[in-house]
């Protein structure tokens, strides 16, 4: 049994995929003295798996490399190996459903408030200001925290510039 740590990558979230690897060779035997390779069903996985990555499509790919030099500190060179690739598909249309497309029809109401009569100032007011605070509390509260820009903060970036743009053209038109 292995436990392995891949390492991920949020840049396109939630349209990411993960792409891990696994390598496994021989410290000391070279590849005529040890020849590794994956049993005829493959690499398995427990399916107790999918319930810790609900959210994920797996996929398994095993691969047989021989005669690789995958060690660098090594006895002997050069080694047997085998290697296998995890794959992690994010399943996106719950977010489609609950997040993108929520935030897009805020934006459209926002907009939207153009064709009412000018003189409803207050009301179109409120309406932009409760649908740009809408966006800003579903952004705080559906992007994962990282280091670095993600596409869900662009696309809310996006969107909460819309909605001010609107209370801009508004401010325009009343001074």
């Amino acid at each position: 049994m292995v436990t392995v740590d891949c390492p991920m990558r949020f840049q396109a979230y939630p349209f990411d995929v993960q792409n891990c690897s696994l390598a496994m060779t021989s410290y000391e035997y070279n590849h005529e003295e040890l020849s590794l390779f994956w049993l005829a069903e493959g690499v398995s996985y427990s399916h107790q798996l999918m319930d810790q990555l609900p959210g994920y499509d797996l996929l398994v790919l095993p691969e047989v490399v021989t005669t690789h030099n995958w060690c660098h500190d090594c006895i002997l060179e050069p080694a047997s190996a085998v290697q296998s690739g995890i794959l992690l598909s994010r399943r996106y249309s719950a977010h489609l459903l609950n997040v993108y497309i929520p935030s897009a029809l805020f934006v459209v109401v926002a907009w939207a408030s153009f064709f009412w009569p000018p003189e409803v100032v207050p009301g179109r007011t409120v309406l932009v200001i409760t649908s740009l605070l809408t966006v800003v509390s579903m952004y705080a509260a559906v992007s994962p925290h990282t280091d670095y820009v993600k596409a869900i903060d662009i696309w809310f970036f996006v969107c909460i510039l819309f909605n001010v743009l609107v209370l801009l053209q508004f401010a325009t038109l009343i001074t």
